[in-house]
Order: C-alpha cells, then structure tokens, then sequence
C-alpha cells in the first residue's frame, strides 16, 4: 500500500507521519474503519518506538474513534475502545485503571473467540504486571498472550511478548533466561524486519551483557 511504503521509507519522518495521519482519516471519513485501523496501527508502533506518549494518546484515541464508529459490529467495538483505553492509560501509569478496562475488553474478546485482540489484551496485561513488578501475574499473562500469538503465527507479537519476557527476567536477575528470551526476541523481529523493535531487543540484551 501507498501508506506502507511512505511509512517504510523514513517511519520517523514528520511529512511522512503526517501524509499516513491524513490517509487515516480519510478511511474513516469514507467508513474504511480497517484501512484506517491498519495505518494507526502502524502509527502507533512507530511513536511507541520513539516513546512519544502524547502522539501514542492521539493514535489510540483516533483508533477508538475508529471502533465505535464501525456500528456493524459494537461489542467488538466497544471492546476495542476500552482495550484502546487500556492501553493508553497503562502508558499513563495508571495502571489500576488500565487493568480494569482492559479484562473488560477481554471478557468479550474471549466469549466471541476473537483470538488477536485477546492476544493483545493478555499482552497488556503481562506489560502493566510487569510495570507493577508483580512478576507472577505478568508471567501468566505473557504465557496466554505467547500461546495465541503462536497458535495465530503473529510473529510481531511473538517478538513482542520475548521482549518483555526479556525484560522481566533481567529484572529477576535470571540473565540467562532474559537471553534466551532477547534472542528470541531478535530472531522473530528480524523476520518481519521491524528495525526498531530489532534495536529495542538488541539494546535490552546489551544491558543483560554488561
């Protein structure tokens, strides 16, 4: 897609941020609620590598916005609008608040066997129980989030969830697991050649290494 390879060519790029920003809102204005998705979501990848919280706020409320308009199917829609809002409010540190929204979200993705999105919301929520250093928690939903993604074959999120994993166990001092992990990490990532997810793993495993 023309979005895809303008994001590809320079994905820190402002005017290329701002082009894809504007496709996005054009599916949405012509009720294309998954074209739009597809460019937020790619979006939102980038600005979470760059850590920039306030355009990862924006990007997850435009997805919401996204979610409630698509009226063909409003259970799922509201549930994405409240993993949406998990998400952003994990990224806020609220991470009460987050949790609660996000098994809100999951109920509904489980009893409609939404696989991907209860991916995504076990991912989560290992990542808000690893920030609260609740190491037990955070294992048992990285372990549900890792099984669908291995199930589904969401490479990216497979990466993703090793990364984390990664990162717990460097917390916990296993630095021969937070390895295993991080090569695991690197190896997924380099498969669907996220350059900064690549970095971001190679970075956490220089740290495990000095």
């Amino acid at each position: 897609k023309e979005t895809d390879s303008i994001l590809q060519n320079n994905p820190s790029g402002k005017v290329e941020k701002s082009l894809a920003k504007l496709k996005g809102r054009y599916y949405y204005m012509t009720a294309q609620y998954e074209e739009s998705d597809s460019i937020y979501t790619q979006l939102l990848t980038t600005y979470q590598d760059e850590n920039n919280k306030m355009d990862i706020a924006e990007t997850y409320l435009l997805l919401a916005q996204n979610a409630m308009e698509d009226s063909l199917a409003y259970e799922y829609g509201q549930a994405n609008i409240n993993l949406y809002t998990g998400t952003l409010l994990s990224w806020m540190g609220k991470y009460q608040d987050a949790s609660e929204y996000i098994y809100k979200s999951l109920e509904v993705f489980k009893e409609n066997n939404n696989r991907n999105e209860e991916m995504k919301a076990y991912y989560e929520l290992g990542w808000i129980f690893y920030s609260m250093k609740m190491v037990e928690r955070s294992k048992r939903y990285l372990s549900q989030a890792l099984d669908i993604a291995q199930k589904i074959s969401n490479i990216n999120y497979i990466g993703n969830i090793h990364n984390v994993y990664g990162q717990l166990y460097t917390y916990l001092k296993k630095y021969d697991s937070a390895l295993t992990h991080l090569d695991s990490a690197i190896y997924y990532h380099e498969i669907t050649k996220n350059i900064r997810s690549i970095s971001s793993a190679k970075f956490n495993k220089a740290i495990v290494l000095e």
